[in-house]
């Protein structure tokens, strides 16, 4: 996920093994009303999750809880996402998570492959077979690939399609 985000509404979500991209201060969004959700084996790259509560009585069970943890975190601030890891391991949040680079086969050519010493499959991420999702007749991630498409700093801005100039779409 490129430039965006989570919103967990109600009970019981599950945001497992994605790659989140540019998400910003508020990729995912843990609400107070959303007990039992877990945020867990995710990459974030400057991406964060904003999470202020431990318990939510919304569904009248005062001890349901939000988990957060074995995600890798990491950006172009490396103090920034040490800091904000540091924050959440705080509140109770994220205490297995991480701050390292994911080991991507070549992150500027959206080739989100790990490689075989990603700490993030050490924390139990699966690999994506990035085949199986995007456009089903020639996958987004081809597509970009043959359009030329470079993940660069600073962050692509939201509403924005990589790869495209939206003057000459």
């Amino acid at each position: 996920i490129i430039g965006n985000g989570f919103k967990l509404k109600h009970k019981n979500n599950f945001i497992e093994n994605n790659i989140l991209i540019y998400g910003g201060e508020s990729s995912v969004v843990l609400l107070t009303n959303s007990p039992d959700c877990r945020f867990y084996r995710n990459i974030c790259i400057d991406s964060f999750h904003r999470t202020g509560v431990f318990y939510s009585d919304t569904y009248n069970e005062p001890d349901a809880r939000v988990y957060v943890d074995y995600n890798l975190y990491w950006g172009k601030d490396k103090s920034e996402q040490k800091t904000f890891l540091e924050e959440k391991q705080a509140e109770g949040f994220d205490k297995h998570s991480q701050v390292a680079d994911p080991l991507f086969v070549n992150f500027k050519k959206a080739d989100f492959r790990l490689k075989k010493n990603s700490p993030a499959l050490q924390m139990g991420f699966q690999p994506i077979d990035f085949n199986k999702i995007g456009l089903l007749e020639e996958p987004a991630f081809q597509r970009l690939k043959k359009e030329g498409f470079e993940i660069t700093w600073p962050e692509i801005q939201r509403h924005s399609f990589p790869g495209k100039d939206p003057d000459n779409q």
